[in-house]
């Protein structure tokens, strides 16, 4: 058995002759922070990239306090679209790190508009 393991949310587990890394279960209230935290986090980077296109900073205000309309998460989504177009994407036109990050920022927007 190792003596040591990565760091993270993985547990070391056995099963007959195979040994593998797999997540650990989260608890629902460790779950819950982290998704308030992960909320936090993208409405951090929508802020930032409203700020440097200067578009709108009201509408991160409305989408915060969930009580942002159809057309204002559609806004949104344009801004955060046209930074996927432009810094997204790389010389092959494959998603970058930061595309995949863009991508997830307008699956989040998006949400309530697919309801």
């Amino acid at each position: 058995m190792p003596s040591s393991r990565p760091s993270g949310s993985l547990t070391y587990t056995t099963t007959g002759n195979f040994t593998r890394w797999g997540r650990r279960e989260r608890r629902r209230r460790g779950s819950l922070t982290m998704n308030l935290s992960s909320t936090q986090k993208m409405l951090s980077l929508i802020e930032e990239i409203f700020t440097a296109r200067g578009a709108d900073l009201s509408l991160i205000e409305n989408l915060s306090r969930n009580e942002a309309t159809p057309a204002e998460r559609k806004a949104i989504i344009d801004v955060i679209a046209f930074e996927l177009c432009e810094k997204g994407f790389d010389v092959r036109s494959e998603p970058t790190a930061y595309g995949l990050e863009l991508e997830r920022l307008i699956d989040f927007v998006n949400v309530p508009n697919l309801k």
